[in-house]
């Protein structure tokens, strides 16, 4: 697997990426614009034992190679060196379109409609608010349908991949001149304990209670309606949602896990005499993935399976 190095690359000073997360540069790799993120400092981040920078440029590739893999359309990535730091380099796919965040389409419906909740989309959402909003935004028009599908595939799949930022500000869609169009998945950074120190992986990969604890009791970025955090695998269990029962289903269609692990082992443990992925990082992640699917996805599939064949 190549690491690209950017620094041979042109930067394009013109081009500016807004976010909290990290420090982003665009650069022109093979003729086309790159969004450049570097991992994030912890210093300013609440939290004990923190590692020096989160691994999230590591979690936006292996999220987003795991997304394409579900032929769930995504921002393209690659690993990459720049100024001394492992980095991911995501194709920038707003070049010549707009993004309409999610955030931005929602101050297009009548107040009346939704609760208002938080107001912030660094905090949460009522999942009863992101639902009216699909069926009630003009924006959405002609695309309702297929924006929630893609709604509830993000919901699944960012479950399996324990990131718990699919924030008001990283969804949404795409509009040119003349067409509008659902945005690809992007920024999948938050994903897989991006702020873990290594130390206490390797404790935690010791023992399978906390394993499952990690992979299966993590919190989503959305709220039922008394505003406490949704447990997406508790949600996914009940079966209660259609549209989430058919986004499991969809998911145990496409997953295919040897290629999911084999993309994760294919990564180098280092690369220009930089730390990529060690390897009990490699072995941590399969492990969570293993888990969320063998005990937190399948089970429901299997349920669901049986119920339409009766």
């Amino acid at each position: 697997m190549k690491i690209v190095d950017f620094l041979e690359n042109e930067r394009i000073h013109d081009r500016v990426y807004l976010g909290n997360a990290g420090m982003k540069r665009a650069y022109l790799h093979d003729g086309i614009v790159w969004m450049v993120k570097f991992p994030q400092s912890t210093r300013n981040l609440e939290g004990k034992h923190l590692p020096s920078y989160t691994s999230s440029p590591i979690s936006e590739y292996i999220g987003s190679q795991i997304y394409a893999s579900l032929n769930i359309p995504v921002h393209e990535t690659v690993l990459g060196r720049c100024q001394g730091k492992i980095v991911v380099g995501c194709k920038d796919f707003a070049i010549d379109a707009k993004l309409l965040e999610f955030h931005g389409i929602k101050n297009t419906v009548d107040e009346e409609l939704i609760s208002g909740s938080f107001g912030s989309s660094a905090k949460g959402e009522r999942l009863s608010d992101v639902l009216r909003v699909i069926d009630n935004a003009d924006a959405f028009s002609g695309l309702r349908s297929a924006v929630k599908a893609r709604f509830w595939d993000m919901f699944v799949t960012d479950a399996f991949l324990l990131n718990n930022d699919r924030n008001n500000g990283n969804w949404g869609l795409l509009a040119d001149r003349y067409t509008v169009r659902i945005a690809p998945v992007f920024d999948n950074g938050n994903s897989f304990f991006n702020k873990r120190n290594p130390s206490l992986t390797g404790r935690r990969m010791e023992s399978p209670t906390l394993v499952e604890q990690d992979a299966l009791k993590g919190l989503s970025f959305f709220t039922d309606d008394n505003d406490h955090h949704i447990h997406p695998f508790d949600y996914i269990a009940a079966g209660e949602n259609e549209d989430c029962n058919a986004a499991v289903l969809r998911f145990v269609e496409h997953l295919d896990m040897k290629k999911v692990i084999d993309m994760i082992e294919n990564i180098p443990e280092t690369a220009y005499d930089l730390s990529v992925m060690p390897s009990i990082q490699k072995a941590f992640y399969i492990q969570l993935l293993e888990t969320a699917y063998e005990k937190g996805i399948r089970p429901v599939a299997e349920r669901l399976i049986s119920i339409k064949n009766s």
